[in-house]
């Protein structure tokens, strides 16, 4: 071998070393700052093994079916295993299912290992570990958030309807994740989603992803009973039709109207007619009074003026005499009956 030649090898040697302790220093500096803390559940993932986020949420419902997704990149190596953090459940690795539990599969689709799990329960809720057993082992963390579906019909629970008329019953969904597949009527214990009877009127039910509507086109007293509303994948529930021979159009929903509470403004309306009716009578009352009161009245006033004269005349009486030396009084003269005494008078 030529001198070249050997320097060649050494130099593509010693790259090879180089590039070999740079990938176990990064792996360890990893695995340091991924070290789980007391209580802790998750871990820093490397962008670089996962294409899915770390910690995602993904919510089922009860009865359901549900897919926890854990995507690698390509260069990736080492098998892939879910474990169910709750009780550390081995439940698959790389295409083989380890648990007794058939409801869990697993199916490979392009670098996504998809943890499927069927008839979704409560005790299924919980975090799942995506690991792989690469240099060194890496993981994600999935939490699956389970959720009970409801039904609810509109104007529960009781409905009136008048005879003859058109009886129709809406039936929501409340928390579903996924599209109803089918919605059974029933009528006490019948099934009654394809009724058709002669004389007593059609039944009709439509329904979409989380809405059925259940329509009578001709309501007869042959209607009148207890509906429930029973979702494939929701609690079902229930509303007592009553149909009447005559009923105000206003009972239709259910509540009458004259059992409606007054709005704010009617309350206020009323509140300010009572004040201006109470000052309005206030006002008419106040200056009349009774017979009696008022010749009372007369008699103080005329009892006022006669005291008034009387001390008006013993004012003037006391007045000094006019030059002819006689006390005057008013109007003229003449002797006061609280004239001086005279000399004779008084010897």
């Amino acid at each position: 071998m030529t001198p070249t030649g050997s320097l060649l090898v050494c130099a593509l040697w010693m790259a090879s070393l180089w590039s070999c302790s740079t990938s176990d220093q990064e792996g360890a500096r990893w695995t340091s700052s991924n070290k789980l803390g007391p209580g802790e559940v998750n871990a820093k993932v490397p962008s670089e093994r996962f294409v899915t986020q770390n910690n995602s949420v993904v919510t089922g419902q009860v009865g359901a079916s549900v897919v926890l997704h854990c995507k690698t990149s390509s260069a990736t190596g080492g098998l892939v295993s879910w474990i169910r953090k709750r009780d550390y459940q081995l439940l698959t690795v790389g295409l083989q299912t380890h648990s007794s539990d058939d409801r869990f599969t697993i199916n490979y689709v392009h670098w996504d290992w998809q943890l499927h799990i069927r008839f979704v329960q409560p005790r299924d809720a919980g975090a799942y570990e995506c690991q792989v057993s690469s240099h060194p082992p890496t993981s994600l963390f999935v939490h699956l958030e389970v959720v009970e579906a409801e039904s609810e019909i509109l104007g529960a629970p009781e409905k009136h309807v008048k005879l003859g008329s058109i009886l129709r019953l809406v039936c929501i969904m409340h928390h579903t994740t996924e599209p109803l597949s089918y919605v059974f009527w029933y009528r006490g214990t019948e099934m009654i989603n394809y009724e058709s009877e002669e004389g007593t009127g059609s039944v009709v039910v439509e329904s979409d992803d989380h809405t059925s509507v259940l329509m009578v086109t001709r309501a007869s007293r042959h209607h009148s009973g207890n509906y429930t509303c029973a979702p494939s994948n929701a609690k079902p529930t229930s509303i007592l039709v009553h149909i009447l021979n005559e009923y105000p159009a206003a009972m239709q929903h259910g509540v009458s109207s004259c059992m409606s509470p007054p709005s704010l403004a009617t309350v206020a309306l009323v509140a300010l007619l009572a004040q201006m009716t109470a000052a309005l009578t206030l006002t008419l009352h106040l200056p009349l009074s009774s017979p009696r009161q008022h010749l009372d009245s007369t008699r103080t006033s005329l009892h006022k003026t006669e005291a008034r004269t009387s001390a008006e005349r013993w004012e003037e009486s006391l007045r000094p005499s006019d030059a002819q030396g006689g006390p005057r009084g008013r109007g003229g003269t003449g002797n006061s009956l609280l004239a001086t005494p005279t000399q004779c008078e008084l010897s």
